[in-house]
């Protein structure tokens, strides 16, 4: 293979690197899977620092990417527009509305929320972000907003559903840990 290495250019990349992971993504891969929808949630995310985009690599090979590898990519600072960052979160390619379940009190405000992705080609769900507003904690408001995210993306044809942690709502839900990620680092110079 004669891959070169290049810097990731937001402006023609970010589809490349998604079929990257699609096509990369084995069920079962106990050495770990970077679902493409974690790389659309960090890359869409409001917090995403896109300076740091020069820290992301691309080896490709015959104009085709084989590679990619990012370097303490981190989140930025929350920005002081709310709604931009939402609207930013949601210009994903597998953004989809009717995967983005509000359970609302009895009052009309948003109390708990689940967003999922669908991922078409693999057909699986990734569960991301959920949130619950505190004073309406265990109530089961987070359980039912990713169960019903889980039902609409079974009914679109997902076979499986991704989360990435394993915090007790999720385990209480039937989520297994699959893989553990670490980070190696080795010091080149003393």
């Amino acid at each position: 293979m004669a891959a070169e290495r290049r810097q990731f250019d937001p402006r023609r990349d970010f589809e490349g690197v998604s079929r990257f992971l699609v096509g990369l993504c084995r069920p079962g891969n106990r050495d770990g899977n970077w679902l493409q929808p974690i790389w659309e949630y960090a890359y869409t995310h409001p917090w995403f620092d896109d300076a740091a985009v020069r820290h992301v690599g691309i080896w490709e090979d015959a104009g085709r990417i084989v590679a990619v590898a990012t370097y303490e990519l981190k989140l930025g600072e929350p920005p002081e527009d709310a709604d931009e960052g939402r609207r930013k979160m949601q210009s994903g390619p597998n953004f989809r509305p009717e995967l983005t379940i509000v359970a609302v009190a009895p009052n009309g405000e948003f109390v708990s929320y689940a967003g999922l992705g669908y991922e078409s080609t693999d057909r699986y769900a990734y569960v991301e972000p959920v949130a619950t507003d505190p004073d309406y904690r265990r109530r089961g408001l987070a359980s039912a907003c990713v169960l019903e995210g889980i039902r609409r993306c079974g009914a679109l044809g997902a076979e499986i559903a991704y989360v990435g942690t394993d915090k007790p709502l999720y385990l209480s839900l039937g989520f297994r840990p699959q893989f553990v990620t670490r980070r190696w680092r080795k010091r080149l110079v003393e």
